[in-house]
């Protein structure tokens, strides 16, 4: 099999100063040179929930010899935390599980917990929820049985239940995890449609771990890697951080060729290719997955904008919301007047639950009027940046409006176009206007 680099790709190594090159290759077990700027790398892990991953590898390889004091015992610290947290977690979810069993509710194990079943460890993977994917006519049984442990839920009205594909976020008053019922992955239809009778016919058994017998179910390793980056790509325009990488590193750890084509396959077949492509070729840039040379070759195109992706990853700044890069990706002054109406005055239910007022209070009024001075607090900056053509802050207004047109644009529109920074310069040319 030819290297990576060959191919354009491979471990960061060298292009960035500022430990992100360091933590890559120190995660996917590789030498990450003569001197680690370990000052520069603990922190990046730590703040990416990375640190009991570093610990493991940095304890593992003779280079982590070379950690000060100090800084082994912060991720000592993170690791046996994590380690801890995980057990109550596997405890809460079994309890859930084995309830949801009794109602005649399956329930398969979606996100953190579920993807902590492909590390070396489940405590190597941190998560601050529990998500779990019902079948969609079995979703007010699920509510109740949550409701019976003494689950409390947010208000759920038909507003939240028509924007999202879970029930507001349920908790305990005596503390523990919130928990996301889930009846599908994505958006209805479209791109990053994931069908969930699919999902739920090549679900596999899953142990929890070595404190519980209760039995689970999540996704396949390929199904895993398709809704990592459906999460990622689609649903939150790469604003996710790094570790949805490195949980695709651990995913497609040890593939043979033969899994590697029915991810492709599978990724084509629901319209998920593009946010696939991405997403892999982010993490080989990273972690070096080592795929097969003809899968990282159809990574090519996207190289130019990969280091750029993640350093926005590692170092995420105040940007523009994403009402406003999905209005900037569409046609007609018209259409992006009206969805950026349509995100900035929700209905009554959406605007009582931002705000905590009940949807029928003479105050709701009151949370039209503040809703665009917050909005201007938290971006304004940003886009006036963009507006006064900073060229940091139009280069990243640039790629996030071409990734939205790239995403979602109907199959075969935008194949000719490439990413800001490449050859052909058309798509983020079109992005600015």
């Amino acid at each position: 099999m030819a290297p990576a680099a060959d191919l354009g790709f491979g471990p960061l190594a060298g292009s960035r100063p500022d430990g992100l090159a360091a933590l890559g290759c120190l995660l996917a077990g590789q030498p990450s040179g003569e001197a680690t700027p370990w000052e520069l790398v603990v922190p990046l892990a730590v703040r990416h929930s990375l640190g009991p991953l570093l610990y493991w590898r940095a304890t593992q390889e003779p280079g982590g010899a070379a950690l000060p004091a100090p800084l082994l015992e912060e991720l000592r610290n993170d690791f046996y935390c994590a380690a801890a947290r995980t057990m109550l977690a596997e405890g809460q979810l079994a309890e859930l599980l084995a309830a949801l069993d009794e109602a005649k509710v399956p329930a398969l194990v979606l996100k953190g917990a579920a993807t902590g079943a492909f590390y070396p460890d489940p405590g190597l993977r941190a998560y601050t929820d529990l998500d779990f994917l019902v079948r969609d006519e079995q979703v007010g049984r699920a509510e109740t049985v949550l409701r019976d442990l003494g689950y409390v839920p947010h208000p759920s009205p038909s507003w939240w239940q028509d924007h999202f594909q879970h029930l507001p976020p349920m908790a305990r008053p005596d503390g523990g995890l919130s928990v996301e019922v889930h009846w599908r992955t994505g958006p209805r239809e479209g791109v990053g449609c994931l069908p969930v009778h699919d999902l739920w016919a090549r679900g596999v058994s899953w142990s929890l771990g070595p404190g519980t017998a209760q039995p689970a179910l999540r996704l396949d390793d390929v199904d895993t890697a398709l809704h990592l980056c459906q999460h990622a790509a689609i649903q939150h325009r790469l604003r996710v951080g790094l570790r949805p990488l490195c949980d695709l590193a651990q995913v497609v750890a040890g593939w043979d060729r033969g899994r590697w084509l029915t991810l492709s396959s599978r990724a084509r077949a629901y319209g998920l290719d593009r946010a696939v492509d991405l997403v892999l070729a982010l993490a080989d840039r990273w972690l070096s997955l080592d795929p097969p040379p003809d899968i990282a070759r159809a990574w090519q195109p996207l190289a130019p904008l990969l280091d750029a992706w993640l350093a926005r990853l590692a170092y995420p700044e105040a940007g523009a919301p994403a009402a406003m890069i999905v209005a900037g990706s569409t046609t007609g002054h018209g259409a992006r007047l009206r969805h950026l109406l349509r995100h900035l005055f929700l209905p009554r239910q959406g605007m009582a639950l931002l705000y905590g007022i009940p949807a029928r209070s003479p105050l709701i009024w009151l949370a039209y009027a503040r809703r665009p001075i917050d909005l201007l607090r938290k971006h304004g900056e940003a886009m006036w940046h963009v507006l006064r053509g900073k060229e940091a802050a139009r280069a990243a207004w640039n790629s996030e409006v071409w990734l939205e047109r790239w995403l979602h644009g109907p199959d075969g529109a935008n194949r000719g176009e490439s990413p800001p920074g490449g050859q052909d310069r058309s798509a983020a040319g079109q992005g600015a206007d």
